[in-house]
């Protein structure tokens, strides 16, 4: 969905269409887990979107888009029509003036943006992939064109190293109500931390946490 390899040298911040994998199964961010510790893309245009989303019947997952690209270390982008508005994707020939929540959108990429500055930005800009903590949440099914669905979850997440030797897993929430994940801690050590700047101590074991709405969270060693 972005540079191949004998191309990355032209490439180093490319156009990141995962999203155009749902054609045949649900995409995961493997381009990341090879590459993120070397280049970082950006979310892209969002081109065809419209072709695998019915985005009219679920329109949180332009926003779930969102948080999918931000916890694989994409840039955030969005595509602004001829009126100032963010629209669903490049191209799209509209037929009414629906457009995505202006409001909600703006907040989710404001608070993500957080995360790519300051003392967490070691993780999400040029740290490495690596499996994450055991995590359950809620699943959303959405509609594809055509009428079959598919599972999403409600908290998009993914774990970094960073070059430091510390490891942070980031948890995105794209709804506008705060949702509960639950995640195997494996050891003491590990913190919870808010985009306020609050840390929690978290125990061993399994642990009951909540997410902020249009945010993300952090846990970190």
């Amino acid at each position: 969905s972005a540079a191949s390899e004998p191309f990355i040298g032209n490439l180093l911040f490319s156009d990141n269409r995962y999203h155009l994998n749902y054609k045949i199964g649900r995409p995961v961010p493997v381009y990341a887990y090879v590459y993120h510790e070397y280049l970082n893309n950006f979310l892209g245009n969002q081109v065809s979107a419209d072709y695998f989303y019915d985005q009219y019947e679920h329109p949180e997952l332009f926003r779930e888009r969102l948080a999918y690209s931000f916890t694989a270390g994409d840039v955030l982008t969005v595509v602004i029509d001829q009126d100032g508005q963010i629209d669903w994707c490049w191209g799209k020939r509209v037929k009414d003036q629906t457009r995505p929540d202006q409001e909600s959108t703006a907040k989710l990429i404001r608070n993500l943006n957080y995360w790519r500055r300051g003392e967490y930005k070691k993780f999400l800009h040029l740290g490495k992939m690596v499996k994450p903590l055991a995590t359950e949440c809620e699943t959303v099914f959405a509609s594809r064109q055509g009428g079959k669905s598919f599972s999403l979850p409600r908290v998009h997440t993914a774990a970094y190293l960073a070059d430091d030797g510390s490891f942070g897993q980031i948890f995105a929430n794209y709804n506008e109500n705060d949702e509960i994940i639950n995640v195997a801690i494996p050891s003491e050590g590990y913190k919870l931390v808010y985009d306020d700047g609050r840390t929690v101590a978290l125990k061993s074991g399994k642990n009951n946490i909540e997410v902020p709405s249009l945010s993300a969270i952090l846990i970190t060693k």
